[in-house]
């Protein structure tokens, strides 16, 4: 996988399916198998972290900006 920095989780998923897509072509050598497998896990992984970002995100603001009875 290539360097994901300021890459959207959108744009990674969607860089994902195309892997996925590839990889269950017929077409795919076991070599190429293997490199698209490679680059789908660093795909994996970067939406995971770049949401557990979000996430945390999310609970500062929701700390920060609690309102009671909403």
């Amino acid at each position: 996988m290539k360097e994901q920095k300021k890459v959207s989780i959108e744009s990674a998923l969607e860089q994902l399916e195309e892997l996925i897509a590839r990889l269950e072509s017929k077409d795919c050598t076991l070599e190429e198998s293997f490199h698209l497998y490679k680059d789908g896990v660093g795909l994996v992984q970067y939406c995971s972290q770049a949401l557990s970002e979000v996430e945390q995100q999310l609970v500062i603001l929701n700390e920060e900006g609690e309102t009671d009875g909403f």
